[in-house]
């Protein structure tokens, strides 16, 4: 069963269209020129890869824990994939239990990569694919290699990068069954 195109923009305009409009509107426009430059017959791994754009990262707090992204979040892959987390997609930070917060609190230096992370889970992280988007349904392992190698980008040192990737690997299957469970439709605002 192949993946359907995301329907969240006006039909006349593709993927790409969207996301520049909506981000020129919210003057985001240096990333986007580059990427409304390539072709989007090109393959996007022309564009350089491992790391974040489109920052600093806006967004509205739901609780004081929970935040809703303001605007997309880019993260271009170390294999070339160009992942996008939507405005309006809902995160909680990195999911460690209140009682580790003093060592691995829900927002630090890998706070990006957990974002991403969430959206990988929760399948509200789209992937770029031809000349638009699609849900990236990712299966759980490639969820956790994503956030290993976000939270590398981003330079969060090697014990507490293993630490947090040791972790949802053995602990964050639970976690993965039901965000999927409950559908992508629930994460966004």
């Amino acid at each position: 069963m192949g993946s359907r195109p995301v329907a969240c923009f006006p039909s006349h305009e593709t993927h790409l269209d969207y996301i520049v409009r909506r981000s020129r509107a919210a003057g985001d426009g240096d990333d986007l020129r580059r990427l409304r430059a390539v072709s989007l017959r090109e393959d996007w791994r022309g564009l350089v890869t491992g790391r974040f754009s489109n920052l600093p990262l806006r967004s509205d707090s739901l609780d004081g824990h929970n935040i809703v992204l303001a605007r997309d979040l880019f993260y271009y892959a170390a294999d070339g994939t160009l992942f996008v987390m939507p405005a309006g997609a809902t995160s909680d930070g990195a999911s460690t239990p209140p009682e580790v917060w003093p060592l691995i609190p829900p927002f630090g230096k890998y706070w990006l990569a957990a974002v991403l992370h969430d959206g990988a889970y929760r399948d509200t992280l789209l992937r770029a694919i031809g000349s638009g988007f699609i849900r990236a349904t990712l299966p759980k392992a490639d969820c956790d290699a994503l956030l290993a190698e976000a939270m590398e980008v981003l330079g969060v040192g090697m014990v507490e990068r293993q630490t947090i990737y040791d972790a949802v690997v053995l602990a964050g299957t639970s976690s993965f069954t039901a965000d999927r469970a409950a559908g992508w439709q629930k994460f966004m605002q």
